[in-house]
C-alpha cells in the first residue's frame, strides 16, 4: 500500500510535469521575444519592399501640371464724338500631363536585378536566423 507522502508526492509530480511548458511554448515565445530574430524578420521585410522599389525603375514616368487664370482688360476708344470703354473678361485653364518611357536603360534594369538579389539574401538570411532559433531554443529546453 502506497503511503500518503509518496501518494502527495506523485500528485505533485504529475501537476508539475502539466504545467512545464513544452518545447513548442518556448519556440512561439522565442519567436516573440527573440530580438536577433525580430531583426532578421525586419530585414525580411525591408528585402521584400526592395523589389517594388527596383521594378518602379523600370515603369513610365507620368508628371502634371494644371494652371487656372483670369485677366481683366478695360480697353478705351475715344473719337471726336464719344468715348467708348469696353471691359473683357478672360478665364483660362490648361492642364498638361506627360508621360516618358525610356525603351532601355540598363542601369535601371541593373538596380531592378539588385533588388531581386537584395531580396533573396534577405530571405537566406531570414531563414538562418530561423534555424539558429529553433537549435537555440532546443539547446536551452533540453539543458534544462
Amino acid at each position: 500500500m502506497k503511503s500518503p507522502l509518496v501518494s502527495l508526492l506523485a500528485m505533485l509530480w504529475s501537476s508539475a510535469a502539466l504545467a512545464a511548458p513544452g518545447f513548442l511554448d518556448l519556440y512561439h515565445e522565442a519567436v516573440i521575444y527573440d530580438a536577433t530574430y525580430a531583426a532578421a524578420v525586419a530585414e525580411l521585410e525591408a528585402g521584400k519592399e526592395a523589389l517594388p522599389q527596383g521594378r518602379a525603375m523600370l515603369l513610365p514616368d507620368i508628371k502634371g501640371q494644371g494652371q487656372t487664370g483670369f485677366s481683366h482688360i478695360e480697353r478705351a476708344s475715344i473719337t471726336h464724338r464719344s468715348k467708348d470703354i469696353s471691359t473683357l473678361h478672360y478665364r483660362f485653364d490648361t492642364v498638361s500631363v506627360t508621360l516618358t518611357q525610356p525603351i532601355f536603360r540598363l542601369q535601371n534594369w541593373a538596380s531592378y536585378l539588385q533588388s531581386e538579389s537584395r531580396y533573396a539574401i534577405s530571405a537566406a538570411k531570414f531563414a538562418m536566423a530561423e534555424q539558429d532559433l529553433i537549435l537555440r531554443t532546443a539547446k536551452a529546453y533540453f539543458d534544462v
